[in-house]
């Protein structure tokens, strides 16, 4: 990263040399920057491993901090240069983070693999090892070390439920959801044995401390106790009323605790096969569960929130430790039983002392809920595994002062900026919508719900810059807008609402009600007049903004509304929808549906936006892709291909010449509409839900899992070349897919005041499918009963079965006829085109979306 430095010269030559630039550093700050930039790189390792052209500009994202908030130290003076170099005009181009991360010092690095969630993992007795297990099926080995991956264990399992190394680090136990446990050599990843007899998913594995028994839990309410070596059952403990979820050995292997969805843990002799005690206090299923070191203390996590510690002697309760948010997944003593790791659904780890119950430190990182945790044996490092599809390593001897974000690991759901730019407005899935100041993002105004507002906050030193907070106060804010003035902020809350909130104190102004569902998207007008809402009820409303009465209410949809967007002339309303995975456009003005295609083959489409003089429109999907859509004649103009996740959020810059994007694969991407290329990728720490360009179109900003809101700004030479260049299609030549109005067969575009086929409708098309069905259904009994009675009179005579095989034969031609009537759907690229085809050949092409009539089929 440091370039112009003398290769191959001695110390003195390059200490010179450093002089001269003023880089000269004593021992203390090599130490410094050595530290700062080893950390960093692990940090980043996973990224740079499918991007290793993003060096420079995601170790910079985060080495700009290492000095602290004032920039001052020598950190920031190795990284001037390079950063004046980089950012001049000629220079290549990159996306320069004006924010910092906010995830726990603690965290070392990332292991990411796994295409579905991590249920489990596991150290390796000697702790140079890491198994995980994820519900895409595998068990992965990783070294602690250098984050490689050594092995990856497949079977035929669905998913990997629990995981657990023998002592002897010889074996690695892994149950699954088809009822068994399988046993690994963890050294050359070999199958070795396969133990049945559970009759429900298993949950639970544990080996005793010398490794000659395994037990597991199932969802049968059995606990079974096994011959590790030769895979027989030895008992099965039958007491829970319900799953036996979490099981553990105590360290002297004499008895063995078990927690249950029945809310209770079960103690068990193992020698004796017989319950000792049953430990009651948690109101909800308990998750986790672990013996002390000692054997004198157990601990439990549960759905309460709760974590709560037992004397395993007297089986008494001892302290209920309460600080997670969210289910306790996983509980774990460090090896010298001074420390206890719980891991939650509310994405963080919590470390707390087990001798005071004290909460020692908040571990915040993970985008979603955390299913695993455990200490390493020399007790410095902690691993997790979580439903954001990675593993994390942490220094459980890092500092253990809470972190004050530490706190807010809700996900960013939403995010606008400000018309004027000079502010952001987030939501959150904790159910907050703020205000932020968009330079430096650091104060808050909370405000209560209804007219009288309580503020609890605080403002820069100046005085000039402040944070207000719009609270929705209950569920998840997963939408909001901004009036074109700025002064008003539309927001989703209480699950079927919406908000109007004065965006400089923060008042309630409005509150819209009429949705059945949850909202999922809203939108202003151009003029500021309107609202638009999308809802999981699977319909569009309109809403006057001044009063808040609705004004109309758009059906069409067949799924859940994702996504709205106002054209720039306020006369037309973009939606997308999850389970039709249409894209439609509307009359703004009389509400009537004027366009529908399939835009991302029939997956949901998360995302859309206008381009800036209103004849595009880009959509994006689910399937990792965004479609740039021409209005004017309804072509698809390009596919943007890039994403390996889903796609949740686009914007098209203020000049329309790029299209930022956000998926789920945790990044951020700035694409050239002229070209359709990619240009710019940013990763983040998370899964990416929402992002939107500045006035200016120089900055993004997104929000992620995590909950960092990040400001990214276009550093460097970023080609700008006006888009009227795109091509009609894309470079494979996939078919043009109708927006507009279908055309006639005889090929003049229908009227707008020309009713529409019944079977363009969501029930018409529901009528067509179910009469459909029904004709097939009566066809197919009408040719088994002929079948039947054909075989009744040929026991009789045979020519009474002569006679029978008329009726056989027409229903049987009824029956194919009906097949095929079954089968005469709408075109595959135009979920609401219905084109009359049946007087067309079968060369001829279909009028509405342009296939050939052959593929007009569902």
């Amino acid at each position: 990263m440091l370039r112009g430095v003398p290769k191959n010269r001695d110390r003195a030559a390059r200490a010179g040399h450093l002089r001269r630039k003023g880089l000269s550093m004593n021992r203390s700050q090599q130490r410094k920057a050595i530290e700062a930039f080893a950390k960093t790189l692990a940090r980043e390792a996973h990224n740079l491993e499918q991007w290793p052209d993003l060096l420079w500009q995601q170790m910079y994202g985060r080495l700009q901090w290492a000095d602290g908030p004032e920039k001052d130290g020598i950190v920031t003076r190795l990284l001037e240069p390079q950063l004046v170099e980089r950012s001049s005009i000629g220079a290549k181009a990159w996306l320069r983070s004006l924010t910092p991360l906010r995830e726990s010092e603690s965290l070392i690095r990332t292991l990411t693999g796994h295409r579905l969630y991590v249920e489990a993992v596991a150290f390796s007795p000697d702790g140079a090892r890491v198994a995980s297990g994820s519900r895409d099926g595998t068990v992965r080995i990783w070294e602690v070390r250098s984050g490689a991956l050594l092995a990856v264990l497949r079977g035929d399992m669905r998913y990997v439920e629990a995981l657990a190394y023998s002592p002897d680090g010889k074996r690695i136990a892994s149950s699954s959801d088809d009822h068994s446990v399988r046993i690994w050599d963890s050294e050359t990843g070999v199958h070795l044995a396969t133990l049945r007899g559970h009759e429900a998913d298993v949950l639970a594995l544990a080996y005793s401390p010398d490794g000659v028994l395994l037990a597991s839990g199932s969802d049968d309410r059995t606990l079974k106790i096994w011959d590790s070596a030769g895979g027989t059952e030895i008992a099965s403990f039958a007491g829970h009323s319900g799953s036996v979820e979490t099981c553990a050995f105590s360290p002297d292997g004499a008895s063995i605790v078990s927690g249950s969805s029945d809310k209770t843990l079960k103690i068990w002799d193992v020698t004796g096969c017989v319950e000792l005690a049953t430990l009651t206090g948690h109101s909800q299923p308990v998750r986790s569960c672990a013996f002390s070191p000692n054997g004198a203390s157990i601990a439990s996590g549960s759905s309460d929130n709760t974590v709560r510690t037992w004397d395993a002697a007297a089986g008494t309760e001892r302290a209920a430790l309460a600080g997670h948010i969210g289910s306790v997944r996983a509980v774990g003593y460090s090896p010298d039983g001074t420390m206890l790791v719980t891991a939650s659904d509310d994405k963080t780890l919590r470390l707390w002392d087990s001798a005071s119950f004290a909460e020692v430190a908040v571990l915040v990182g993970h985008g979603d809920s955390v299913r695993a945790a455990a200490f390493s044996p020399d007790g410095r490092l902690i691993v997790s595994g979580s439903f954001d599809e990675t593993v994390k390593v942490w220094d459980a001897q890092a500092s253990r002062a809470v972190t004050p974000f530490a706190s807010r690991s809700a996900a960013i759901e939403a995010i606008a900026y400000s018309p004027e730019g000079s502010r952001i407005a987030t939501g959150s899935e904790d159910g907050s919508a703020r205000i932020l100041n968009a330079e430096t993002g650091n104060n808050l105004v909370i405000l209560s719900p209804g007219s009288s507002s309580m503020f609890a906050g605080a403002h820069s030193v100046s005085g000039d810059r402040g944070i207000v907070d719009v609270s929705s106060w209950q569920g998840s804010v997963d939408a909001l807008a901004w009036s074109p003035d700025g002064a008003r902020v539309v927001f989703s809350g209480l699950g079927r609402d919406l908000t109007v909130g004065d965006a400089g104190t923060g008042e309630e102004l409005l509150a819209l009600s009429g949705h059945d569902r949850q909202v999922e998207a809203v939108a202003f007008s151009p003029d500021g007049k309107r609202i638009v809402s999308g809802s999981y009820d699977r319909t569009l409303k309109v809403w006057d903004a001044g009063t808040g009465a609705q004004v109309a209410t758009l059906i069409g949809h067949e799924g859940w509304v994702l996504t709205v967007a106002y054209s720039p002339d306020g006369t037309r309303i973009a939606s997308g929808s999850l389970n039709d995975g249409a894209l439609k456009v509307w009359d703004a003005k009389k509400g009537r549906e004027l366009g529908t295609c399939c835009a991302h083959d029939y997956v949901p489409v998360r995302a859309v936006a206008f381009s800036p003089d209103g004849r595009w429109v880009v959509s994006g999907g689910w399937d990792g892709n965004l479609r740039i859509w021409n209005l004017d004649d309804g072509a698809e103009l390009a596919t943007l291909s890039g994403h390996p996740g889903k796609v949740t959020s686009v914007a098209y810059s203020p000049s329309g010449a790029h299209i930022a994007s956000g998926a789920k694969d945790a990044t951020v991407k700035i694409w050239e509409v002229a070209t359709a290329k990619c240009l710019l990728t940013f990763a983040c720490a998370g899964p990416v839900a929402c992002c939107d360009f500045h006035p200016s179109g120089k900055r993004v900003c997104c929000g992620d899992a995590t909950g960092n809101v990040y400001v990214l700004e276009l550093a460097g030479g970023v080609p700008a070349h006006p888009p009227a260049g795109l091509l009609r299609k894309t470079k494979d030549g996939r078919t043009v897919r109708r927006i507009r109005p279908e055309k006639k067969a005889g090929g003049r575009a229908a009227e707008d005041a020309t009713p529409r086929p019944a079977e363009t409708t969501a029930l018409g098309r529901k009528i067509a499918r179910i009469t459909r069905s029904l004709v097939w259904t009566v066809s197919l009994l009408l040719w088994l009963a002929s079948i039947e009675m054909g075989l009744l009179l040929a026991r009789q005579s045979a020519w009474l079965a002569v006679g029978a095989l008329l009726p056989i034969l027409l229903s049987t031609a009824m029956l194919v006829l009906a097949t095929l009537f079954l089968n005469f759907r709408s075109c595959p690229s135009c979920a609401g085109c219905y084109v009359d085809v049946r007087g067309l050949t079968r060369n001829d092409t279909c009028p509405g979306c342009g296939e050939s009539v052959r593929r007009a089929r569902g």
